[in-house]
This record gives structure tokens, sequence and C-alpha cells, in this order.
């Protein structure tokens, strides 16, 4: 799934390169080879464990909005940090701890790329429910999720022709009703899937009865 392109030998008269590797652990050992004056271009689903050791390796915004500090170069407290530097990477330049990450601007519905984490499991699995509760008692020492109870922001769910016949933003997806009231379970598809704020798309159905949300919606 993260077979990803990555761009290299990017210097002047040189044309660039494409190839295609397979998981997380192959992308971020050749992200991390780039050398001076041919940088590399690649991107993986980010936690401290990926990032651990990527001393060569920064990160970029999408449409200015950081996925991981307060913004781009401010730790938890908004003081300076070197832009772009993975918290807890190794680097060799300052590089923010794990305690500055935040999600900030991903949970105010400003950065759009993320993905929730799922579970899929038969029905009455003790291992499961208990990691999924587990998932709720991270720490500061461990702040590289956002629990579902702190998660402001939803992807717009939209019809998978040929695979599914209907979508729909929820009933819930929390222990709280907090997408829409007497819906259906979220289904289709929300890769690329506008953000939605939780709290608007339980207005949306409020204010015109309709229990589907915001669907529909893609980038």
């Amino acid at each position: 799934m993260l077979e990803n392109a990555i761009a290299g030998n990017l210097v002047a008269g040189v044309h660039p390169t494409r190839q295609r590797v397979i998981g997380t652990g192959n992308m971020v050992a050749q992200l991390n080879l780039a050398a001076v004056g041919q940088p590399r271009l690649g991107y993986f689903f980010w936690s401290a464990a990926n990032a651990a050791g990527l001393n060569n390796v920064k990160y970029l915004t999408v449409n200015g909005a950081d996925p991981i500090l307060n913004g781009y170069g401010l730790s938890s407290t908004n003081t300076p940090v070197t832009k772009g530097a993975l918290p807890q990477s190794g680097a060799v330049h300052p590089a923010p701890n794990l305690g500055d990450v935040t999600f900030n601007q991903l949970n105010m519905g400003d950065y759009p790329i993320w993905s929730v984490v799922r579970l899929v499991s038969g029905a009455g699995n003790p291992g499961v429910a208990n990691l999924a509760a587990g998932l709720h008692l991270l720490d500061a020492v461990q702040n590289d999720y956002i629990a579902l109870g702190n998660l402001n922001v939803w992807h717009s769910h939209f019809p998978i022709y040929g695979i599914v016949g209907a979508y729909a933003n929820g009933s819930q997806i929390n222990v709280a009703n907090d997408l829409c009231v007497g819906g259906n379970p979220e289904a289709g598809g929300d890769v690329g899937g506008v953000n939605v704020l939780k709290q608007a798309n339980l207005d949306f159905c409020a204010d015109f009865a309709n229990p589907a949300g915001l669907g529909n919606k893609q980038n």
C-alpha cells in the first residue's frame, strides 16, 4: 500500500528518476540516503517509531498547514524549532521533542493528508478490544497519535461505484453521537475526502434532518 514514488538526482542537467518502494521501512531508508545535490522526495505515515533515526530527512507542509506541530518550526509552546525537522528523528540540527507534537493544524481541519487507524477483527475478540481501549490511554511521552475522543475532524465519505452503493458519515465514531444521530454507520470511501469538522457535520444533520451527513465531497 505504501509503494510510493521517490524523485532523485535533482541536479542541474540531470533528469529526475523515479523508483518504487514497498512498505514504510523501505521508504524511510531510501529517503535517509539523500546526498547533497541529490535530494529525494517521498511520503509515509509518520509515527515516532517510523521517524526514529531519520537524521537526513525533513518534512513539508501542505497548503501551508503543518501536520505535526503547532506551526511549521513551532514547538508546543510556540518557541522556534528547526523547520521540517521530524520530532525525535536524531537529526544533527535541533529537532522538536515528541512532547512538542500537538497535531494542532490537522485537528482543526487545515491539514488534509491523514488517515484514521482502523482495526478489523471478528466480533468479540478481546485482544483487539483491549488494544482499542489502550489507545485512549496514550500520554505525552507517546504523543504520536490522536485518540478518538480527541479527534475533532473527519473525512467526508463518497460512494465507491461497483463496491459500495451508499455512503454516510456515521451515525457515530465515538461513545457520543458526534457525527449524525440516527444515520447509517460510516460507509464508502474517504481517500481524498474533504476534511469535515465533526461538529459541523453534526450541525448539518440537525439543521437539515439529513442523517447521512456531509458526504460525497472530495478535494
